[in-house]
């Protein structure tokens, strides 16, 4: 399962700019801009991710794509793909006497009562819960854990939007002062 998740980028002053500088120049700038931009943005939200979740850095690396867009747009596009985890193989899910304890954030533990981890019939081996009171059938559905779309979306997507948006603004600067040999203050 994909998502598409968008950022709009936009500066102010653009207008008083092309007076100054030719638009072949700012276009150039802007498109540099914004390239450093989404491969900073993919970074940061590959931080924040395994920083407040029990995910390795590299599936998280390989689930975020970045969409190069048109010349003319502003906007950065990340795909974010990912099947749901489980919480057995990725979360370290342990068993005890009460349960099954996951560890899908770094800080927290989710309990998940009268659960138990085993191999199924067919070979799958994970976190299972009983459906009825007799022996099978067995539920797994429920004690799946996230997709790396669901934890990028919310506030972590919101932290990685502005400080995206924040640097795009100081690197479009800088790319206009090497490109046009200008030093601005």
């Amino acid at each position: 399962m994909a998502q598409l998740f968008k950022m709009d980028l936009k500066l102010e002053g653009l207008e008083d700019l092309r007076q100054t500088f030719s638009g072949d120049l700012i276009r150039k700038a802007m498109r540099s801009a914004l390239d450093q931009s989404a491969t900073f943005g993919k970074k940061q939200i590959v931080d924040l991710v395994t920083s407040n979740y029990n995910i390795e850095n590299s599936k998280a690396k390989e689930a975020i794509e970045i969409i190069r867009t048109t010349q003319t747009s502003n906007e950065i596009i990340f795909r974010v793909k990912g099947k749901i985890l489980s919480l057995y193989h990725h979360f370290h899910a342990v068993q005890d006497a009460k349960g099954v304890t996951a560890f899908v954030k770094k800080r927290d533990a989710m309990r998940i009562p009268h659960a138990f981890i085993r191999t199924s019939r067919k070979g799958w081996t994970g976190v299972m819960i009983r459906k009825t009171a007799e022996r099978y059938p067995l539920s797994w559905k429920v004690n799946r854990g996230p997709s790396i779309p669901a934890l990028v979306k919310g506030a972590l997507w919101d932290i990685a939007s502005s400080d995206v948006l924040a640097y795009f603004k100081w690197i479009f600067w800088d790319q206009l002062e090497k490109r046009s040999k200008v030093k601005f203050k």
